[in-house]
């Protein structure tokens, strides 16, 4: 969010957009570590979801349950 922040505010500006070595350096770093924590985050994502979805439908399938199922 913040590197999408930082080019629209680059955009408005005045100046350049990537007319200054600085600048273009600082996006591209914000653009690698967002990269990095994007594909950490996938990589957690896909192993360990936060999900109990099997936990769940085995309850639900509890015979105690069925008097409150129409």
């Amino acid at each position: 969010m913040m590197f999408i922040f930082l080019i629209a505010i680059l955009a408005l500006s005045d100046k350049k957009l990537f007319a200054d070595a600085k600048i273009l350096l600082l996006v591209i770093f914000i653009g690698i570590v967002q990269s990095v924590y994007g594909i950490k985050a996938l990589y957690s994502d896909t192993n360990l979801p936060f999900s109990n979805a099997k936990e769940t439908g085995l309850y639900i399938k509890k015979p105690y349950l069925k008097k409150f199922r129409s």
